[in-house]
């Protein structure tokens, strides 16, 4: 490969291979602090609440007091919304990386490393958004861009509720959420 090196198109695909791994520790970075903040913030709420405040009264047969900590669950529902959109951009650039990955240990590599016209791969698309099936091609016949569809991301892959419910984020949001319930419930 050190033959390559010279290669502008090895070289940009480098450096997007950099910025992409660049891109997922940021973004796991702000995923970890969004839930600190949210367990910070909702467990605060429920303190403040179940300790230091005292509301009279009832609306529907429901104590006001018990009322003000089941709104407690809208906490983790915004932080989840929050922690969603960060999980897309998360997941469109680890797709990116996969797709690069495929690419690199293909047979096409070689030839387009070598300038052959006949391989189409998209470099430079660091999060994702730019080669993908779902892309407004408009802009790529003002441009001149080729690609070859086998080497675009399909969005529709990242699904809502497969990103809603990606690893830990359904245990940790949807447990704030009963938790608020419950305490609600068991609040006297």
């Amino acid at each position: 490969m050190s033959e390559h090196s010279a290669n502008p198109r090895y070289t940009i695909l480098l450096k997007e291979i950099d910025l992409i791994d660049s891109n997922i520790k940021n973004l796991d970075d702000i995923i970890y602090k969004t839930k600190n903040f949210a367990i910070v913030l909702w467990g605060g709420s429920l303190y403040l609440l179940a300790q230091h405040v005292r509301v009279d009264g009832a609306i529907g047969g429901i104590p006001k007091e018990n009322l003000l900590i089941y709104l407690t669950a809208l906490i983790p529902i915004i932080f989840w919304a929050i922690h969603y959109r960060w999980q897309k951009h998360l997941s469109m650039c680890s797709a990116r990386e996969r797709m690069i990955s495929w690419f690199i240990n293909s047979q096409a590599f070689l030839a387009w490393l070598e300038g052959e016209e006949s391989v189409e791969f998209p470099v430079y698309d660091v999060p994702g958004w730019l080669y993908t099936k779902q892309a407004d091609r408009r802009d790529w016949e003002r441009l001149g861009v080729q690609a070859e569809e086998a080497y675009l991301l399909d969005h529709s892959q990242l699904g809502f509720w497969k990103i809603l419910f990606y690893k830990d984020a359904k245990w940790y949001y949807s447990l704030m959420i009963v938790i608020s319930f419950l305490f609600g419930l068991l609040k006297n």
